[in-house]
């Protein structure tokens, strides 16, 4: 039977009584019209009939016309109530269909049960799509069948007491037929089903807004774990300033408890060192300017030490850009400072170490160089004498002999230069600044081409080479790169030097380029180290010093220099530097990298 027919039978009672009811009116209303027609016809038939014969033919007329007025009478009672009782039963079966749709495809899941029982004695279709039961299964067991085991006896207290009205039972646990739990909120509503007592039940699903919660409250108490055990104290404000929330780290960094430093406004500036307050409140005015603000200054704990501490602050705001709340995060910096400091003394200590070892290093250099020339100096001014003096007595072996004395003094003079230069380089306090290395390189080889007239070698450089360095130590390194070039391309008569930029990795690389006798690529990592030589020294003079003076030019720019080469075609050595590099430092090249496109 369905619902709204079951929900009927309770009203069969009500309806006997209005039915006798507007029968016994009828009667009434049938026995008081008779007696007035019956007394009153008489009555009137006599007065106007004074003629027997007449008034027997009157009162057989009046009696027809009783039966049939009484006739009309009661057809017309009996078709209002007719009509009454039509459009009631229309009303009831109109309402029927309506109730009994609303319960067939309302969206949530209903079903009723037999109090006594439990069991099932009704289910709408959304009881039968959400569990998974079909409706034949439903009918066939009871409550307990969509009860997780563990559940029952919670059901059984619910329901040890016949349900009299309404009742909101709150968050329950129940079963799909696939084994799934899920979490439902339910509500109960007596009623008469098939005369038997029974409750229907009206289901919500809230198993996702279950997990949901769950996993909020999961992440909030993840969240509150986090803030307590961070080392920073987190706070938040109202746009007043009146504090919000102050996280426990508050105990460790200021001496006082969250509690008390959220109901004593005044005790955050307070705890600012008188000192440092004006910064303190600056960086207040900064947050308002700017949304964001950060500040270090001492504290005053509550135990009276004092602090150095890092504050941030930063304004928190709705979709619309309008102020909701203030955050911030306050960290103790003491030991970070003191490190700083500690650092900064050592570093001050040691820089003051190395400047005096640096002077002493170049008065060495000074004197050193001094002690050696003069020596040198003399013994080739000795040597020059001798040979414009002595030149016949010397002879042949005598002249041989001495120019192999004037060389080995001159090199070796040429040597100390070198390395008085080398020295110089490291002491040499760079000064950066917008240099042409075509206008540096050109003086260069104009003194070369004087020292050897009769070479005749092509030099080419662009109109503008510009570069970020010290002009000074730019001029001694094309000095040694292009007199290196000149020297190994000494046997060429279709000499050709070029010096010239390009563009690698978005940096700006410079080449100084010659078509001499090259290197072996495989010895390259030779190139820069001093007094390491790739060549005869009977083929090509030199001290071997030039290319560790260039590297060391190349890394105060915070450069790279490095060279490739095929034997018997040339040399390329390629450099980079670094702008504004000022005394920064990097490693030293071995030689080797790969040359960018040309």
């Amino acid at each position: 039977m369905d619902i709204p027919t079951a929900i009927g039978w309770p009203h069969r009672k009500t309806f006997a009584v209005k039915a006798w009811r507007s029968a016994v009116g009828i009667g009434v209303l049938y026995l008081v019209i008779s007696a007035v027609w019956v007394l009153g016809s008489d009555r009137l038939v006599e007065a106007i009939a004074p003629n027997p014969q007449w008034l027997a033919t009157v009162k057989d007329y009046k009696r027809l016309g009783y039966v049939v007025g009484s006739a009309l009478v009661l057809v017309w009672l009996v078709h209002r109530s007719l009509l009454r009782m039509f459009g009631a039963i229309h009303r009831a079966t109109e309402g029927a269909l309506t109730v009994q749709d609303l319960f067939a495809h309302h969206p949530k899941p209903m079903w009723v049960f037999h109090q006594r029982t439990l069991k099932f004695l009704s289910v709408n279709e959304a009881a039968v799509r959400h569990y998974g039961y079909s409706e034949a299964e439903f009918l066939a067991m009871s409550l307990h069948g969509i009860r997780a085991d563990e559940d029952v006896p919670h059901m059984l207290s619910l329901l040890s007491e016949p349900v009299q009205d309404h009742r909101d039972i709150g968050i329950l646990r129940h079963r799909k037929k696939n084994g799934e739990l899920i979490v439902v909120h339910s509500t109960l509503h007596p009623l008469q089903f098939m005369g038997k007592a029974a409750v229907l039940v009206v289901v919500d699903d809230i198993t996702e807004q279950t997990r949901a919660r769950e996993a909020l409250e999961q992440q909030e108490a993840q969240f509150r774990q986090l803030h307590q055990s961070l080392e920073q104290v987190l706070w938040l404000a109202a746009p007043d300033g009146s504090k919000l929330y102050v996280s426990p780290a508050s105990a460790r960094v200021y001496g006082v408890a969250p509690d008390a430093m959220l109901a004593d406004a005044a005790c955050w500036a307070d705890a600012v060192l008188p000192a440092d307050r004006a910064a303190w409140q600056q960086s207040s005015v900064v947050l308002a300017v700017r949304g964001r603000s950060e500040c270090e200054y001492r504290i005053v704990r509550a135990d009276g030490t004092t602090r150095w501490v890092c504050e941030q602050m930063h304004h928190i705001v709705d979709a619309q850009g309008r102020l909701q709340m203030v955050g911030g995060c306050v960290e103790d910096v003491t030991e970070r400072r003191t490190a700083n400091e500690l650092l900064e003394a050592r570093v001050h200590e040691r820089t003051k170490e190395l400047q005096f070892l640096n002077q002493e290093l170049d008065a060495f250099s000074r004197t050193a160089a001094h002690d050696l020339k003069n020596p040198l100096n003399a013994i080739s001014g000795l040597i020059q004498l001798l040979q414009l003096k002595h030149d016949t007595a010397l002879g042949a072996d005598g002249q041989r002999l001495t120019m192999h004395m004037d060389r080995a003094a001159r090199g070796m003079s040429a040597l100390v230069n070198d390395l008085l230069a080398l020295s110089r380089v490291s002491m040499h306090e760079l000064q950066p600044t917008r240099v042409c290395l075509s206008e540096l390189a050109q003086p260069v080889v104009d003194e070369l081409r004087a020292r050897e007239p009769d070479r005749q070698v092509v030099f080419i450089a662009p109109p503008q080479l510009v570069a970020q360095a010290d002009a000074g130590l730019m001029r001694s390194l094309l000095t040694n790169l292009i007199d290196n070039a000149w020297k190994y391309s000494g046997k060429r008569a279709d000499a050709v030097i070029e010096i010239g930029g390009d563009v690698a990795d978005g940096r700006p690389v410079f080449f100084v380029r010659d078509n001499g006798v090259g290197f072996n690529p495989a010895l390259a990592s030779k190139l820069f180290k001093p007094f390491q030589r790739l060549h005869a020294t009977s083929d090509f003079h030199g001290t071997g010093v030039g290319l560790s003076t260039c590297q060391r030019i190349v890394v105060r720019h915070g450069g790279e220099i490095w060279a490739e080469s095929v034997p018997g075609q040339g040399s390329t050595f390629y450099f980079t530097l670094v702008p504004n590099a000022g005394t920064q430092h990097s490693a030293p090249s071995d030689g080797t990298r790969s040359v960018p496109a040309r």
